[in-house]
C-alpha cells in the first residue's frame, strides 16, 4: 500500500516495529518531488514493484525507470539484490513513450538502382 506525502507514514497501518525482517518501507520520489510510501517485501521483484507504482500513481510500467544509488533497477532482479533497506528512497523517472519511425527518425540510404536516394 502506498501513501503520498513526504511526512506521512504508510497507510497500510503497519508500524516499523511490526515489520518483519523481510519487509521494508520505501519512499518512491518523482522528479516533481512527490513522495510515495510503500510497504514491501525485500524479495519482491522490481517488475512487481513497478506494477504497484502503476496502480498507485497511474504511470505505465513501460514508462517507469527506478534508480537507487545511481543504478537503474532491472525488472528481473529482486529488491534485496540492491541492498535496499527500510526507509531508503528510490527515484522514479518517467520514460517518454516510444515514438513511431515516421516521426522524424528517417535515415538516408545509399542511392538505389535508379540513382535516387531511398528514405526509410
Amino acid at each position: 500500500m502506498a501513501s503520498q506525502g513526504s511526512n506521512e507514514g504508510s497507510s497500510s497501518g503497519i508500524t516499523s516495529a511490526e515489520c518483519s525482517d523481510s519487509t521494508v518501507q520505501l519512499n518512491i520520489k518523482t522528479l516533481d518531488s512527490r513522495v510515495y510510501n510503500f510497504q514491501l517485501d525485500k524479495n519482491m521483484p522490481v517488475s512487481l514493484l513497478k506494477e504497484k507504482i502503476a496502480n498507485e500513481i497511474g504511470l505505465p510500467v513501460g514508462q517507469q525507470r527506478l534508480i537507487f544509488r545511481g543504478k537503474v533497477l532491472k525488472d528481473e532482479h529482486v529488491l534485496s539484490e540492491y541492498h535496499i533497506e527500510n526507509g531508503h528512497t528510490l527515484h522514479l523517472v518517467e520514460r517518454q513513450p516510444n515514438q513511431s519511425q515516421a516521426s522524424g527518425n528517417s535515415t538516408a540510404e545509399p542511392a538505389g538502382a535508379n540513382g535516387n536516394a531511398v528514405i526509410t
